[in-house]
């Protein structure tokens, strides 16, 4: 797998959650994206990737780089739902969509799912993310950005 998990989340069933960026396979090994991806531990001496999801671009920031309060898990049965608040610059971009990047883990089904930005809009590059916070409730998504906090339903 190329690229590198910088958090590690333990989930139900054997589960592993890795956030970190995702880097060519070819060349240099550069960055190219933040990613997510599920891991089976049961069995320690053979980890096994399930599934991984890559987004935005080489430049791209998450909350998770500057605080390990940046990303907020909420378990509702056996779905481990999580929420981070990223910055994502695709390649050859000039501007940026930020927001809050929600992701589920289905621990029966052993599946990952990346859901919708929610919350944001477009900036002009390096708006910084370090700040910004998330909260679950219920079904209620909370974002906190820019001095304001934005809701809507997960």
């Amino acid at each position: 797998m190329a690229g590198f998990s910088d958090h590690l989340f333990p989930l139900d069933n054997g589960l592993l959650l890795a956030v970190g960026r995702h880097a060519a396979a070819q060349g240099e090994g550069r960055v190219d994206g933040l990613m997510v991806a599920l891991f089976d531990v049961g069995n320690p001496a053979r980890p096994t990737l399930l599934s991984q999801q890559v987004f935005g671009g080489a430049a791209s920031q998450m909350t998770l780089d500057r605080s390990r309060q940046g990303m907020n898990l909420l378990m509702k049965g056996a779905v481990a739902r999580m929420a981070m608040p990223v910055n994502l610059f695709e390649p050859q971009a000039t501007r940026s969509t930020y927001g809050l990047q929600r992701l589920e883990v289905n621990t029966q089904a052993r599946t990952l799912s990346l859901l919708t930005l929610t919350g944001g809009g477009s900036s002009e590059p390096y708006r910084s993310t370090w700040l910004e916070r998330s909260l679950q409730v219920g079904e209620q998504v909370f974002y906190l950005s820019g001095g304001g906090v934005k809701a809507d339903t997960w």
